[in-house]
């Protein structure tokens, strides 16, 4: 019987998946990071988010209003 592959979920997020999971366009994604509103992972030459840090930016955006 073969063995079962854990399904794994991403933790880090492209700007297409993260300005998805915000509900922004990817351009709206990248003004965020550039003004250090969302705090990126960079991998070599890769821009990502943590899905953690993502929330907390959503939570404090939540008090803000």
């Amino acid at each position: 019987m073969p063995r079962a592959i854990p399904t794994v979920q991403r933790r880090l997020l492209g700007y297409p998946e993260v300005a998805t999971y915000l509900g922004i366009s990817v351009r709206a994604a990248k003004e965020l990071a550039h003004e250090g509103k969302l705090l990126k992972v960079l991998i070599g030459h890769r821009v990502l988010f943590d899905v953690v840090d993502v929330d907390h930016f959503i939570e404090q955006i939540k008090r803000a209003s």
